[in-house]
């Protein structure tokens, strides 16, 4: 069951992977050595497989199996998902014990990356509106930098990417504590719109003081919780190509960004 609920924490990210596969013929599912093809490292491994090039499953694969025996590239950093969001504190070859043996496989995120999440945990169900409400999990990589996508239609309809009847969102993150958020494609006109009720930054340097965030320059309600950032946005994203949304942050007093 939990394992049903992550996977439905991640629906859209996985529905923006299908959408990459028509139109671009990317993987949804691939290797880590079509990543990695020149860490020789990768090559022999089957028991480990990344959704696209950013979410990295390795799933328990036998009966009383009490680890798993991982590989996590070192080129990239690589956060951890659960029990909470946090970076990994080691890279290259890991051992990781079943210390939640009713809990999902083990998945790691790839930085870089900005990864729309469900917001609601329990969800079970496309149908239930609560699919609709997600939080932006942002990844920083070494430059303090990342990016994202969310493709969006009615979830039913047959053709909508050859008549353009989707949406296309875009998610920037820059060095100095920014986000901007675009509508690349507009086409989509029913009734649900994707609701953002957080972004969360993982990874972020402590700070004495509170944190000061921005929506379009109208101040929101952010904190730090368990050494990441969290930004309440609460907008509904829009229909109009080109619209933007900038969400700025930094230490209160001393306005400095708390990337890392």
């Amino acid at each position: 069951r939990a394992s049903l609920q992550l996977r439905y924490q991640l629906i859209h990210y996985l529905y923006t992977l299908l959408y990459r596969s028509y139109v671009y013929g990317d993987t949804v599912v691939r290797p880590l050595h079509h990543e990695w093809p020149l860490d020789n490292n990768t090559l022999g491994i089957d028991t480990q497989f990344l959704w696209g090039g950013n979410i990295l499953i390795s799933p328990f694969l036998f009966q009383n199996q009490k680890e798993v025996k991982a590989y996590l590239p070192p080129s990239v950093r690589w956060y951890e998902v659960k029990p909470q969001l946090k970076i990994a504190p080691q890279t290259g070859q890991v051992t990781i014990p079943d210390s939640h043996p009713n809990g999902p496989p083990p998945i790691h995120i790839r930085d870089h990356s900005i990864i729309p999440m469900v917001t609601d945990s329990q969800l079970i169900s496309t149908s239930q509106d609560s699919i609709n409400i997600i939080d932006l999990v942002a990844l920083p990589c070494h430059h303090q930098e990342g990016s994202g996508e969310l493709f969006w239609d009615d979830r039913e309809s047959i053709g909508t990417i050859e008549a353009k009847k989707f949406n296309l969102y875009h998610f920037e993150m820059a060095s100095n504590c920014s986000m901007v958020i675009s509508v690349e494609q507009s086409g989509y006109s029913g009734k649900a719109h994707p609701e953002l009720g957080k972004l969360i930054v993982v990874n972020t340097v402590k700070s004495v003081n509170p944190i000061k965030a921005t929506l379009d320059g109208k101040e929101v309600s952010a904190s730090q919780v368990n050494g990441n950032t969290e930004i309440i946005l609460g907008i509904t994203l829009g229909d109009k190509q080109g619209q933007k949304y900038v969400v700025e942050w930094a230490d209160s007093v001393t306005k400095k960004c708390d990337l890392q």
